[in-house]
């Protein structure tokens, strides 16, 4: 219950950043979050390039705090990996690609995936169908898009297009 209540009250306030948006180089961020979030020791996660981008910095930890959670939490083997990819896009816009060796998601969830309380092929004990709908409207909050690629047995990549420079929207609720 208080994983859920804690989720909830993330999820209503996101896109709402309490901090100032500065200017981030997001590979240091990146591996803060993994040491952070504390993979197994027979789990590797490694970053890949580097981009800067002007956005509060908990939004951002809290984009890759989710991602590589989930990898690590959802990956059914002893051993696993997770590659984040960090690339210039354009003169706008980074590229985010935070991609795993896990189960994979069956295409007729992927839509489903970002909503809240969702949750696929899992124990409801594992979480509380928030973290994914969070990512989702941080996203969105800053003008950027996510696309989740994956397919049963071939692992996941979650593809963020993030504009270089955040702006402030209200977060639309989908269910």
């Amino acid at each position: 219950m208080d994983r859920l209540l804690v989720g909830l009250l993330r999820y209503a306030t996101s896109g709402r950043a309490d901090s100032e948006a500065e200017s981030i180089h997001v590979a240091p961020l990146v591996s803060e979050v993994r040491d952070l979030v504390s993979p197994p020791a027979t789990f590797e996660v490694d970053v890949v390039g580097d981009v800067e981008v002007v956005a509060p910095r908990a939004v951002v930890a809290q984009v890759f705090q989710n991602l590589i959670d989930n990898a690590i939490k959802h990956h059914e083997g002893p051993n696993g990996h997770v590659v984040v990819e960090l690339t210039d896009r354009d003169v706008r816009s980074v590229q985010f690609v935070v991609r795993d060796d896990g189960p994979g998601i069956d295409a007729m969830h992927h839509a489903r995936i970002f909503k809240l309380f969702s949750q696929v092929g899992r124990r409801p004990t594992d979480g509380s169908g928030v973290g994914l709908a969070l990512v989702k409207q941080h996203v969105d909050a800053c003008g950027g898009s996510i696309a989740v690629e994956s397919a049963p047995g071939a692992g996941a990549a979650f593809r963020i297009v993030w504009p270089r420079t955040w702006r402030t929207a209200l977060p639309s609720i989908e269910r």
